[in-house]
């Protein structure tokens, strides 16, 4: 991982040091990199500074993320691949010296998640991947501008909360919007190349997807395989580093399973288990992928996440990595497993994240009926009523759901201005919540891992949902991928509730009547914790901003339940309200 600081100022300024200390501060802070080392780039002229610290090049195959030539720099971070004539290549996109040449020669051909960052005399340029899973902040005030990856280094101090970003996160568990959570800081536009010059004025191209197009396209299954091969070799293709599949029992990552297995790639095999998930620790989606990952020949492997996890038993200090890592934006629910210890390891790690779009994104992802309207405001008002169900009753106030609704209303708009036909316009807001919600989490992992989600590539969007159609994807995609690349793996059932699921040859072991039992109860987490976390922090700030856009009856309501009584849908709200309730009212400098 990296973490910079990039700053311009006017000509006639001095690099005072400020940025290299609030970086240091960020890092001590940090627990997760043994390395506390502040690199620092300073222009020949000392207007432009970047500062920048994370894993070192022995942790990363020798590369390293940054490289100068004479007064050039060059900057990536995350894991970028470069298409060339048709097949994707791996190797030539770590070597940060490919970013010194003209961004002519290399800025649409970027695939996977990534920022560029390069200088010259003239010109600052950024350029954010068209997934939006690698975000990228910046701020400005009278001294200058200020750009980087962690949006805790360019917020403003004493920054309060927008009220539309606190209704996001306590509607849907993230920001809806896409906006950090602090007022005076922004998120670059992903998919867009932002050029700075050196006395400030900027402009931004864009260099992504447009959906529009996308959503005409005719799917070209053979292609489309032909791709995912490519670009899963050039993912891999990072000498000294392993790779990893996150595996489940589940259509998504299997198609991803068959493509690497197609490919030549032999990934060791991770699932997640829960506390609180039905037959843990040995639950369907480890019996499922360990009996696939027999059958692939892979070694696999469960992590699981106990009752003693960080995120029930050091939940502060997990909420303080959200601080330093995220636009305070994501809930505690998206980083249960995450563990506040340095690593040494650094793979590369591939998931099936968002394989739904090629299956009805919203019935696959949310189940129920397809949004759907005949006008802008019967779409919007669909979108809504998926992000915010009716029931159980949502904790937002009237303000807070039109804060919400108004927001939707106007997505809408603009994806007709743009070309996007009413009956798909579902399918791009699933497309830019990958951009909201996925691309901010995965900042909060950087430490751990790099990830490639071959089904976030743009290259593949036209096959996957093409054609359009409002949605009424049947999931032809992942069926035809998987006869082509796997009918072995497509044969295996999904359903974990099937009897046969209940000998497992594979570890010579039967579940015991216990469990036969809990087979069928309601998963419960272990969510106590949580609950005690959003008591407390209810109780002590009755003037928290939050409570401008919450239903106060509804909250008092849920907070006055059990642990065991909180099932379902109210888990998620009640981690949404724990995680925004808890974040400070203003904020400080790390």
């Amino acid at each position: 991982m990296i973490a910079f600081l990039l700053t311009i100022r006017a000509r006639s300024d001095v690099h005072d040091g400020t940025e290299r200390e609030t970086l240091k501060r960020w890092l001590d802070r940090y627990p997760m990199l043994s390395d506390k080392t502040v690199h620092t780039w300073v222009s020949t002229d000392g207007s432009v500074t970047c500062h920048w610290g994370g894993h070192s090049a022995e942790h990363l195959g020798g590369v390293r993320y940054t490289t100068t030539e004479r007064d050039k720099f060059a900057l990536f971070g995350g894991r970028p691949v470069l298409w060339k004539g048709g097949e994707a290549d791996g190797r030539t996109s770590v070597d940060p010296r490919t970013y010194l040449r003209d961004t002519a020669e290399w800025s649409q051909d970027l695939d996977g998640r990534y920022v560029v960052v390069r200088i010259d005399n003239d010109t600052v340029y950024v350029q954010t991947d068209a997934a939006g899973l690698f975000p990228v902040y910046f701020s400005r005030n009278s001294e200058g501008i200020q750009i980087s990856n962690m949006a805790a280094l360019v917020t403003p101090v004493g920054a309060q909360p927008r009220p539309r970003a606190l209704a996001g996160l306590l509607a849907g568990g993230w920001s809806i919007t896409g906006e950090p959570l602090r007022e005076g800081v922004e998120r670059l536009v992903p998919g867009t190349a932002t050029s700075i010059s050196r006395d400030r004025v900027v402009t931004t191209a864009q260099c992504g997807t447009n959906y529009a197009d996308v959503l005409k396209s005719t799917p070209d299954y053979t292609e489309a395989k032909r791709l995912l091969i490519s670009l899963a070799r050039a993912f891999a293709d990072w000498p000294g580093r392993a790779t990893q599949l996150a595996l489940t029992g589940g259509r998504d990552s299997r198609v991803i399973a068959a493509i690497l297995r197609k490919a030549d790639i032999k990934p060791a095999v991770v699932t997640n288990a829960y506390a609180g998930q039905v037959g843990y620790p040995e639950t369907g989606d480890v019996r499922a992928a360990r009996r696939l990952s027999v059958m692939l020949g892979w070694e696999h492997s469960a992590t699981r996440t106990r009752e003693t996890a960080a995120i029930y038993s050091r939940t502060h200090s997990v909420l303080e990595l959200l601080q330093l890592t995220s636009a305070q934006t994501t809930s505690l629910t998206d980083i249960m497993d995450v563990e506040l210890e340095p690593v040494n390891s650094l793979p590369i790690l591939f998931d099936g994240v968002a394989g739904e779009i090629g299956r009805g994104a919203w019935t696959a992802y949310l189940g129920g009926e397809h949004p759907t309207g005949q006008t802008v405001d019967e779409m919007a008002g669909s979108l809504f009523e998926k992000i915010t169900p009716r029931s159980p009753s949502p904790l937002l106030n009237s303000d807070g759901k039109f804060l919400i609704y108004d927001w939707m209303r106007n997505f809408c708009r603009e994806q007709i201005e743009r070309g996007v036909a009413l009956a798909d316009i579902p399918e791009v807001l699933h497309l830019e919540r990958q951009a909201s919600w996925h691309g901010p989490n995965l900042s909060n992992r950087d430490h751990r891992e790099d990830t490639a989600s071959l089904y976030l590539s743009p290259r593949i969007w036209p096959h996957m949902i093409g054609r359009g159609g409002g949605g009424h994807v049947d999931g032809k995609f992942h069926r035809i991928l998987l006869q082509s690349f796997g009918p072995d793996l497509a044969n295996m059932p999904y359903e974990t509730a099937d009897a046969s699921w209940l000998q497992d040859n594979s570890v010579g072991a039967t579940m015991n009547e216990e469990r036969r039992r809990n087979a069928h109860r309601i998963p419960i987490e272990p969510i106590g914790a949580i609950l005690d976390l959003a008591r407390s922090a209810a109780h002590s700030d009755n003037n928290h901003p939050a409570w401008d856009v919450l239903d106060r009856g509804r909250v008092v309501e849920l907070l006055r339940r059990n642990p065991e009584q909180v099932r379902g849908v109210e888990r998620y709200q009640l981690w949404s309200l724990a995680t925004a309730l808890s974040m400070p009212q203003s904020f400080d400098v790390p």
